[in-house]
């Protein structure tokens, strides 16, 4: 079924959809950034350790979701918007 209400992201103009990409990040931003933040405590508490092991897996797991917040909140819409809405 065919929806005519729903365009292609190819059909509009660079600048609308870097506009629709800085607003979505706007939107869902705080909270991508506000669950992340919360996991990030959470596996921080276990760098506080003294079990090597879990310190270990606490340094790791942060530097993991740090890396997927910012590849969530600066990669991903730079692709996209690169890539001209096309997936």
């Amino acid at each position: 079924m065919k929806r005519p209400w729903r365009r292609p992201a190819r059909a509009y103009p660079l600048e609308h959809q870097i506009l629709l990409t800085a607003t979505l990040c706007l939107m869902a931003g705080g909270a991508v950034m506000l669950c992340s933040f919360t996991t990030i405590v959470g596996y921080g508490s276990l760098m506080l350790s003294d079990f090597q092991a879990l310190e270990s897996f606490g340094k790791l797991a942060v530097a993991g979701e740090v890396a997927s917040s910012l590849a969530a909140l600066v990669v991903l819409p730079a692709f996209f918007t690169w890539r001209g809405g096309r997936a």
